[in-house]
């Protein structure tokens, strides 16, 4: 994971890697889903967080505050089949 966490997402081709393999989903601190993100470009829009701060949350295991509550967000690896049956 510290792979993922550690690249330098101000690098385009990082960026397609990561969207083309990984999603976030958030929880919030009774573990209840809340919603995910296909692109990690979206995250830092919706919480108006900078993405460096995001993935030091992720890195450190911390739970990001936004509109009083506490959030968890966690990286899944996409499912490649799916991602074949949507490309045809």
């Amino acid at each position: 994971m510290n792979e993922i966490i550690n690249r330098d997402y101000r690098k385009r081709n990082n960026l397609e890697w990561f969207n083309d393999n990984y999603f976030i989903a958030v929880y919030d601190s009774n573990d209840n889903y809340i919603t995910s993100f296909e692109n990690i470009e979206m995250v830092p829009t919706v919480f108006n967080i900078k993405l460096k701060k995001i993935l030091e949350s992720i890195r450190n295991d911390t739970k990001l505050e936004y509109n009083n509550l506490k959030l968890k967000l966690y990286i899944y690896k996409k499912d490649k089949i799916e991602e074949n049956v949507r490309r045809r």
